[in-house]
């Protein structure tokens, strides 16, 4: 272990020198949205659908829109239609996307 640290110093010396390292900022979400797990895929107060190799996955819109920004124009614009909307999901199979 201390020779793992030793190396890594030699590493991190060698590449930026003998300055301080910047703290590397955390960039998980720290207020995103939360749902229930009995919720999820779950028709129940589900307001978007997924259609995955012909089969539906349900979805909430405000995780999806909190999450992410390309949900959130996605879903805010006339890019999905019906209601609730269906968008199609063509390049991930099934079982990966659940």
């Amino acid at each position: 272990k201390d020779d793992t640290t030793l190396l890594l110093a030699d590493i991190f010396s060698t590449c930026f020198g003998w300055e301080p390292i910047k703290p590397i900022r955390d960039t998980t979400l720290s207020s995103g949205s939360r749902i229930d797990p009995k919720f999820v895929n779950n028709p129940e107060l589900s307001d978007v659908q997924f259609r995955v190799e012909g089969r539906v996955f349900y979805g909430h819109k405000i995780v999806l829109v909190t999450s992410s920004p390309r949900f959130r124009n996605m879903l805010s614009s006339k890019l999905c239609e019906g209601n609730p909307p269906i968008v199609q999901i063509n390049d991930i199979r099934y079982h990966i996307f659940q």
